[in-house]
């Protein structure tokens, strides 16, 4: 197929695969083929044999984004070609060390290496207050009181070091926090 989704096995591309033993910690590797770069969406369908599982997260390792996909569907613009190293399903996304507070599972919030930027999508157009970034010595190192509801935010940042970073965004529902890497 031109426009495929595998499963990434010792430099194998898989179209099914079975593990023989399952913990919260499995990390499972996905690939991607595009024909044509664009708007690409993740979701799941169907579910076997796990149901007992709280999460199934889609990682997106170039943006930072954790998605569970037995909530939400993941939706991300794509280059053409093959992605074999972008993507992967985990069951816990403890790896963030963030309490998260989830106000809304419909706010996006990324950190965009191409842009020097944080992106923020809010289809429901909550009504954001503020969008804070501190490096992990817990220094500020962006704050806007953006105070609107719009649908896309795009805040430039400026060059930052690489490493971890926290983005909070605060809402009149709650605040989000995250956690990104700058590359």
């Amino acid at each position: 197929n031109n426009e495929d989704g595998f499963w990434m096995l010792n430099q194998s591309k898989l179209v099914i695969q079975a593990v023989n033993s399952f913990d919260l910690d499995r990390v499972l590797p996905l690939g991607v083929r595009v024909a044509e770069g664009g708007l690409i969406k993740f979701s799941l369908d169907d579910f076997e044999n796990l149901e007992e599982l709280e999460h199934v997260y889609l990682h997106d390792k170039e943006t930072g984004v954790y998605r569970d996909l037995r909530v939400h569907d993941y939706e991300v613009n794509v280059a053409l070609g093959e992605h074999l190293n972008r993507f992967e399903i985990v069951f816990n996304n403890s790896v963030l060390n963030v309490a998260t507070n989830v106000i809304d599972e419909s706010i996006d919030v990324w950190y965009s290496n191409s842009q020097n930027g944080i992106v923020v999508k809010n289809p429901k157009q909550e009504r954001i207050e503020s969008i804070t970034m501190f490096n992990v010595l817990g220094q500020g190192v962006y704050n806007s009181n953006v105070s609107s509801n719009k649908v896309n935010y795009n805040l430039e940042t400026g060059v930052l070091s690489t490493g971890g970073y926290i983005i909070k965004v605060k809402t009149s529902k709650g605040i989000l926090t995250t956690k990104v890497l700058v590359k």
